[in-house]
C-alpha cells in the first residue's frame, strides 16, 4: 500500500479544493492501493470533508484525517505559541507546520507528502518505489527546476529566490544541497529514531531553529538545515516548477507539452486560458472532483461580473483622469503602433522600455511634475512599481499596470481571472 500525506488549514473554507484537485490527479494515474493522510485543524468544515471523503472513495481508496486541535489540544496551543513568538519574513500561517506532525501521528514506515499545489501526471508508484536506503528523506534538489538544467540561460533565475538567504548569506545550507520540500519522501522510521535519540521532534527541532535564525521559506527552510546533508535528490521530473518551465519554453520559443512529469504550481495561479496546456491540466483533475459544482459554477458567473463592473469603473476612472494629465506609456518598441491606436498617443510620449537607470530617469524626469499618468506594458511591471513607489509616486493615481487593458493578443492580461478558481 503507498501512504500519501497532505497537511493545511483553511481559514476561509474555499482551500480544500487545491489538496483535492492533487488527490484527484493521483488517483486518475494510479493502479496502487493507496491510503491518503490529511492532517488539518478545525478550520476543515464537515462538508469539505466529506467531500474529500466522496472523492477518495469514488476510487476504492481511503482517507484518513488528523485533526491536530482535537487530538493534542494543549500540545498544538503551546506549538502555535512558539511559533507565533519567532521573528518571520513571510508571516506564513502555522498549518504549513502541519506535516512536521507526521512521524508523531502516522505510524507507518514511509510516506510521499505533497503540497496541495502539485498536480501527479504519472503512476505515484515510480516516486514510491524508489529505495530510500539510509538518507532520512528525499526530495528534488531547488537548482533542477527543469529538466535540461545545464542548458538553461542565465536570465532564468533557477533558483526562484528561495534559498539565497540560508544559503549565500546565513551560509546554514551549501547552495548543492538545498533542496525543494513540496514533493518529498519520509522515511518515518529512521526520522522517529534520529529524534527520540536526541529526546526531540521533528517539529520540535524545526521550530528550535526558526527561533534561531530569521529564515524566509519556514519550514522548507528548516527541513534543509536539519536534512540537507542527508537527503537522497530525486530526479527533476518528480517536481517540475510549471512557471519555470513555461518561461524556459517561451524563452526558446519552444511549445509546451505535457509529460509524465509531477508538477508544481508554486508561483503560479491557474487562469481560463483555454491555450494554456498547464491551466487545462489543472483544471482537467479539478472537474472530476465534487468541488466542481453548481455552486462553484454560479460562484464563477458572480466573480466575473464583478470583474466586468470593475473594469467599467477602472475606464471611467482612465478618462477622468485623461482630462487633467496628459498621458504616457512604457512599453518594447514593436508594441508603439498599436498602443498610439488604443491610447491615441503621441511620440514623444512613447517610451521605449527598458530596466536601465537612464531608462528609470527618463521615466522620472517626464512624471515628476505632476501632470502626466503613465501606462506600463512590461513583464517586469512590479519591479518598475517599487521604484516609482520609492519616488513618491501612488499607484493607481500616477501610473497603473496598463497590460490590464490591451487584448490578450497584444500581451494583455486580465488579473482578476487568473485568480477566479479561487471563487469557485
Amino acid at each position: 500500500m503507498i501512504h500519501i500525506l497532505y497537511g493545511m488549514t483553511d481559514l476561509n473554507g474555499k482551500f480544500a479544493k487545491y489538496p483535492a484537485t492533487s488527490i484527484c490527479s493521483v488517483l486518475e494515474n494510479s493502479r496502487s492501493e493507496i491510503q491518503f493522510h490529511f492532517i488539518h485543524d478545525s478550520t476543515l468544515t464537515d462538508s469539505n470533508r466529506q467531500k474529500l471523503i466522496e472523492l477518495v472513495s469514488k476510487y476504492d481508496q481511503s482517507i484518513q484525517f488528523y485533526n491536530v486541535e482535537k487530538i493534542f489540544p494543549a500540545r498544538i496551543e503551546s506549538l502555535k505559541n512558539r511559533y507565533d513568538r519567532i521573528p518571520k519574513m513571510i508571516n506564513w500561517a502555522f498549518g504549513a507546520l502541519y506535516r512536521l506532525l507526521a512521524p508523531e501521528l502516522i505510524d507507518v514506515p514511509k510516506i510521499i507528502y505533497f503540497d496541495t499545489d502539485i498536480i501527479v501526471n504519472l503512476d505515484v508508484a515510480e516516486l514510491w518505489n524508489i529505495d530510500l536506503g539510509n538518507f532520512p528523506i528525499a526530495a528534488k534538489s531547488e537548482i533542477d527546476s527543469i529538466p535540461n538544467v545545464d542548458k538553461i540561460p542565465p536570465e532564468i533565475d533557477l533558483f526562484n529566490s528561495n534559498p539565497k538567504k540560508i544559503c549565500d548569506e546565513l551560509k546554514l545550507v551549501k547552495r548543492e544541497n538545498y533542496f525543494a520540500s513540496d514533493v518529498m519522501i519520509y522515511n518515518l522510521n529512521l526520522i522517529r529514531r534520529i529524534f527520540s535519540e536526541e529526546n526531540t521532534t521533528l517539529i520540535d527541532s524545526s521550530l528550535e531553529v526558526l527561533s534561531k535564525f530569521p529564515l524566509q521559506y519556514i519550514d522548507q527552510d528548516a527541513l534543509n538545515f536539519l536534512f540537507s546533508e542527508t537527503c537522497l535528490h530525486l530526479p527533476t521530473r518528480f517536481n517540475v516548477f510549471v512557471d519555470q518551465i513555461k518561461r524556459f519554453n517561451e524563452f526558446n520559443n519552444l511549445e509546451s507539452k505535457l509529460e509524465p512529469w509531477i508538477y508544481h504550481f508554486s508561483g503560479y495561479v491557474q487562469n481560463f486560458d483555454r491555450t494554456n496546456i498547464f491551466s487545462r491540466l489543472w483544471f482537467e483533475y479539478f472537474s472530476k472532483t465534487p468541488f466542481f459544482d453548481s455552486d462553484s459554477i454560479f460562484n464563477l458567473a458572480e466573480h466575473f461580473q464583478n470583474l466586468i463592473d470593475y473594469e467599467r469603473k477602472k475606464t471611467q476612472w482612465i478618462f477622468k483622469i485623461s482630462k487633467s494629465m496628459k498621458i504616457i506609456a512604457f512599453a518594447n518598441r514593436e508594441k508603439f503602433a498599436d498602443l498610439k491606436r488604443f491610447f491615441y498617443l503621441e511620440d514623444e510620449f512613447m517610451i521605449e522600455a527598458g530596466n536601465s537607470n537612464q531608462k528609470l530617469r527618463e521615466i522620472f524626469d517626464l512624471m515628476r511634475h505632476g501632470d502626466k499618468f503613465l501606462l506600463v506594458f512590461v513583464s517586469y511591471y512590479e519591479s518598475l512599481r517599487d521604484f516609482l513607489i520609492q519616488c513618491g509616486f501612488k499607484e493607481n493615481e500616477h501610473f497603473i499596470d496598463g497590460r490590464h487593458m490591451i487584448p490578450r493578443e497584444q500581451d494583455g492580461i486580465l488579473e482578476p481571472d487568473r485568480v477566479a478558481i479561487y471563487y469557485m
